[in-house]
């Protein structure tokens, strides 16, 4: 049985309990009356206190009797009303209260969703980290790891990176090359050098590679410098990596060839004794 049943079935017993004491309280009292008449008493009772006769009692008993049963049927339905608008609006407020829980726990799905998303995302940001972090680690470990000078040039001809052997070679440290232009840091020139091979690569997306002697006071060195495109996800041509590597062992070798064969062609076309030209040449 619901909570309404219960509260108008409530108030109904109420009403019928009041209908039910004042239909015993007018017939006590037609009972008394009717005792004090049968007794003689009545008329007594009227004379000394100068009330109305006894059918005027009765009448008015009566007539009470129907203001009270009136009175408390209207009470009743009074009661009634309100018990029935205190239900509507305890429905109201439990219908309101339900679509409030039900919304709750839809925002509350919402968000748990979210949550759940946004700590999946956390997840593959932080495993793209770290799988990026140890691909950095590789990559610089391999990079430092090269013997031989290494660097990587931007479009903008300034310096991104190098290892060690490049530091120490240009004797300049990682933190004065990082950062500056190639030819303001190492040949303190405004402008791109001429017959430069970075220039050469960016231009045309292909390796290059060159040979330069570069003097000093503890003897003159043969370097060869090779660069390689670096290429974005357009396939242009974004960075240069630079490689350089001494061949002057290389050149000296060549020198010393070239003198043997010269000396060679020289014994092949004189004379041993007479140092004149033989019969060959």
């Amino acid at each position: 049985m619901d909570e309404k049943s219960v509260r108008g079935r409530s108030e109904t017993s109420r009403a019928a309990r009041d209908l039910a004491i004042i239909a015993v309280i007018a017939l006590a009292a037609l009972a008394v009356v009717r005792f004090l008449n049968v007794r003689g008493y009545m008329d007594t009772l009227v004379q000394r206190i100068g009330m109305m006769g006894l059918h005027d009692v009765f009448v008015i008993s009566l007539i009470l009797l129907v203001a009270l049963s009136v009175y408390s049927l209207r009470r009743w339905k009074e009661s009634r009303a309100e018990l029935e608008r205190r239900i509507h609006a305890e429905e109201m407020l439990q219908r309101h209260q339900e679509e409030l829980e039900d919304t709750v726990e839809e925002r509350t799905s919402a968000l748990r969703k979210i949550n759940e998303e946004l700590e999946d995302e956390i997840a593959e940001r932080r495993q793209a980290e770290e799988a990026v972090r140890q691909s950095e680690t590789f990559l610089s470990t391999i990079f430092h790891s090269i013997r031989d000078p290494f660097s990587i040039i931007d479009r903008g001809y300034r310096i991104i990176r190098v290892n060690e052997a490049y530091a120490q070679m240009r004797g300049k440290s990682h933190e004065e090359l990082i950062g500056a232009r190639c030819h303001e840091i190492l040949q303190e020139k405004d402008a791109v050098c001429e017959d430069c091979v970075v220039e050469k690569t960016f231009n045309s997306g292909d390796p290059c590679a060159k040979e330069k002697l570069c003097p000093s006071d503890a003897g003159d060195t043969w370097i060869e410098i090779l660069t390689y495109p670096i290429s974005d996800v357009e396939g242009s041509v974004s960075h240069v990596a630079e490689y350089i590597r001494d061949i002057t062992g290389r050149k000296r070798g060549d020198e010393e060839n070239l003198l043997l064969i010269k000396k060679l062609e020289h014994i092949s076309r004189t004379d041993a004794l007479t140092s004149l030209l033989n019969r060959r040449a």
